[in-house]
């Protein structure tokens, strides 16, 4: 069967499931007032394989968001982002202590904590997250996250 071409090869290849994540994750951030990728983790097929959220700095390091997050919840995460319908914001990791998940870098693959150079010697954050209605989030209090999810990716 051909692909429309006007189609997201995504959603092609999920079906139905980012219109459905995505309305569960803005009616979890929406109702609870903020959320953390911890509890976005209750979500049925928000955890996955696809991938890591990370930011590659300049300063020889690279920051984690969250470990393990279903191509779907990316791509939902992302559109609920880009829409501005929920934006993130730094917080304590006290926040995912409370909420019973904090990530165990030693459980992170190895392609996160080991590369070839020039990444040899980077060294591996975790910057804990919580998202927001976008109104209720300050423009100064703003993290600018985006999720890097195409066809052919590899990670988020």
């Amino acid at each position: 069967m051909p692909q429309n071409p006007t189609q997201d090869p995504i959603e092609t290849a999920t079906g139905d499931r980012i219109p459905a994540l995505k309305a569960e994750i803005a009616d979890m951030i929406l109702s609870r007032g903020s959320v953390t990728f911890a509890e976005l983790t209750r979500i049925d097929g928000f955890d996955g394989e696809y991938g890591h959220a990370i930011v590659k700095h300049d300063l020889n390091c690279e920051i984690v968001l969250w470990p393990h997050m279903s191509r779907p919840a990316a791509k939902a995460l992302d559109d609920l982002l880009g829409e501005k319908v929920i934006a993130a914001k730094s917080c304590a990791s006290m926040f995912y202590v409370i909420d019973g998940v904090v990530p165990a870098f030693d459980v992170l693959p190895a392609s996160i904590e080991r590369r070839t150079k020039p990444y040899a010697k980077m060294k591996t954050f975790w910057a804990p997250l919580q998202f927001s209605a976008y109104a209720k989030i300050t423009e100064a209090d703003r993290v600018p996250v985006r999720f890097n999810v195409t066809s052919n990716a590899e990670g988020v």
